[in-house]
């Protein structure tokens, strides 16, 4: 089905001619968002200070012998060397039965792992709290999670109106310089919101208002008045509809308002490659993108943090899926790689694309071409667990 039919989103420049002009608005005039967005950062504007990225980190050194250990073998031994940790293998029961029988091998190998809970210079990352931060978080993200085929039971809606009306939202964040994650946390309450409630055409802008006004609330520090986001819409609807669906919406939600995003892993998956600013705008860009496709919606936020560094990595520097990045994120090669590839789609889908509101926020890296194939697999081979070293 088109999708232009009897939606529409005013474009944020139609907005300020309207505005200084005082002539009659046309609201959401054909959904189609193409004007490109001029508010946005260049690339001598970039969004936000890069961070410092640290010159050495400290490392977890694992030394792990191919050889499976036997049941009932010698203890293992914990050595500790300048100022690193030299860990075997535990001679525990093998992980299953069918390792106890496998081939014995005698090479063993080596898996440096940096070290991301030691650095003290940033009391905001709260080292030695993270690893509870992201476990809490790896909890939390399962319970604010939409259902991941909600519009099959929409009848009015389709995918590409969900598209452009998020392109609309970008474009909104950028115009009141909002954070980006007030508009990650807008698209997780309308994603949730169409879950649990059918939703006409004619409301589908209310419910993009009422998500980003309650997300402004409890992200930005100077949230935009009730009145602008009935001016931002050219008066369609009222203040006191806005109100009522964004009580309506809370309600919804279960007063549950903090829900997980990607970008609260993003930069802790980005330090565990090292990442620098390029690496870092890109893995931002890649996000980004994923918020305009519906069919990423089935995907936790921390796996598609995690398939948008890996991806910006493979980018800028032409390597890829490694030992630290399997280890922090958690998941491994065969869950992501999937993700992936569906990420670099759209990465190459953007160049074409009518909303290119995402592609003017991100200019300084959006012009890199996209890289297509399976990125380099420089991880050892096993997971390995070393959650038990401590520093």
């Amino acid at each position: 089905m088109d999708c232009q039919e009897n939606i529409s989103v005013a474009p944020m420049p139609a907005i300020k001619q309207a505005l200084s002009t005082k002539q009659n608005r046309q609201v959401l005039g054909a959904i189609t968002n193409t004007a490109k967005c001029t508010a946005g950062p260049t690339a001598n504007q970039p969004l936000k200070p890069p961070r410092t990225v640290l010159a050495q980190v400290p490392q977890i050194k694992i030394y792990q012998d191919e050889r499976r250990p036997s049941v009932g073998s010698d203890s293992s031994s914990v050595t500790k060397s300048d100022g690193s940790f030299m860990v075997r293998d535990s001679p525990m029961i093998p992980e299953s039965i069918s390792s106890i029988d496998s081939s014995p091998r005698t090479s063993r190998r080596l898996a440096v792992i940096p070290n991301l809970d030691t650095d003290m210079s940033d009391p905001l990352s709260a080292p030695e709290y993270a690893q509870d931060i992201d476990q809490h978080l790896r909890e939390a993200e399962l319970r604010t999670r939409p259902k991941p085929h909600y519009m099959r039971k929409q009848n009015d809606l389709t995918q590409q109106m969900r598209t452009i009306l998020i392109d609309w939202l970008v474009e909104v964040t950028i115009e009141y310089k909002m954070n980006d994650e007030t508009l990650y946390l807008a698209v997780n309450y309308i994603d949730r919101f169409l879950s649990q409630m059918a939703v006409l055409r004619g409301k589908l802008q209310l419910v993009g208002t009422a998500a980003m006004l309650i997300a402004s609330k409890f992200e930005e520090i100077y949230a935009p008045e009730v009145n602008e986001f009935v001016f931002i819409t050219d008066d369609t609807y009222t203040r006191q509809q806005v109100l009522r669906m964004e009580h309506l919406m809370i309600k919804v939600l279960n007063f549950d308002i903090c829900a997980v995003t990607p970008l609260q892993f993003l930069h802790r998956f980005l330090r565990a490659v090292n990442a620098d600013s390029q690496t870092e705008q890109m893995a931002k860009f890649l996000c980004d993108l994923t918020l305009l496709e519906y069919n990423l919606v089935k995907h936790a936020p921390s796996l598609i943090a995690t398939g948008a560094v890996v991806q910006a990595h493979y980018i800028i520097t032409g390597n890829g899926w490694n030992d630290a990045i399997e280890h922090y994120s958690g998941y491994s090669w065969t869950t992501v790689s999937p993700v992936v590839s569906e990420i670099q789609l759209l990465h190459q889908v953007s160049l074409t694309s009518s909303h290119q509101t995402v592609v003017e926020k991100y200019k300084a890296v959006s012009g890199i071409p996209p890289r297509s194939g399976t990125p380099p697999n420089n991880a050892t081979g096993d997971s390995l667990n070393i959650t038990d070293c401590s520093v």
